[in-house]
């Protein structure tokens, strides 16, 4: 997916905390609360990493974030079995509207210009033993579509690198073959071919190099 950022943020999820308010000489002054600004620092840190020098987004941006909460140690093994195949949710704290507001926060500038261009969001949280949280950003319309389409799996970082290997693997059997076909459908390009009882990707007898 062209122009898409994938990457996972360790350690717990942590939540949008409130700005604290305190006075001096006279003048009410804000400051963001240390956890959240460490963990906007350690997004930011993350998927600066992940972009690999890329610039940022521009225009509209879906944005996919999948957070992972802890089991709680204190459950007893089976249910902590079905905590962590999803058979139960977690409905406490932190909030997930909260952990998303921070992960915008720590990608502005970075993945994007500004937050403002996120016009499509999904949103997931679970519990597991492995704590972490998942994020990816793609423009709407080309990358964004497989990205919210990925969030059906609940890991869409797994997911685009399963895609992009399953293009390498179509390029290296039919890339080069006469039969391919390409047409773009909704400013994606779908390759497939042309003789319609054979599958796109997996070289046959009818495999014919371009000239």
């Amino acid at each position: 997916m062209a122009d898409t950022i994938t990457f996972t943020v360790p350690g717990k999820p942590v939540a949008k905390g409130r700005a604290r308010s305190f006075v001096r000489n006279g003048h009410v002054a804000h400051y963001t609360p240390k956890e959240t600004a460490d963990y906007e620092r350690l997004v930011r840190e993350t998927a600066q990493e992940a972009m690999n020098g890329q610039a940022p987004l521009d225009g509209p941006v879906a944005l996919v974030v999948i957070a992972l909460v802890p089991i709680p140690a204190s459950w007893s093994r089976l249910r902590q079995q079905a905590a962590g195949v999803g058979a139960t949710v977690p409905t406490s704290r932190p909030d997930l509207d909260n952990i998303v507001k921070a992960i915008k926060d720590g990608l502005n500038g970075v993945a994007w210009r500004d937050d403002s261009q996120v016009v499509e969001l999904r949103a997931q949280k679970l519990r597991t033993h492995t704590l972490r949280a998942g994020a990816g950003a793609a423009p709407t319309g080309n990358g964004g579509g497989e990205l919210m389409r990925s969030f059906e799996y609940r890991d869409p970082m797994e997911v685009a690198e399963r895609n992009e290997r399953r293009r390498q693997r179509q390029e290296a059997a039919c890339g080069k073959c006469a039969h391919r076909v390409s047409m773009d459908w909704g400013g994606q390009t779908l390759n497939n071919c042309s003789k319609k009882r054979r599958n796109y990707g997996w070289r046959c007898a009818d495999y014919k190099g371009k000239q």
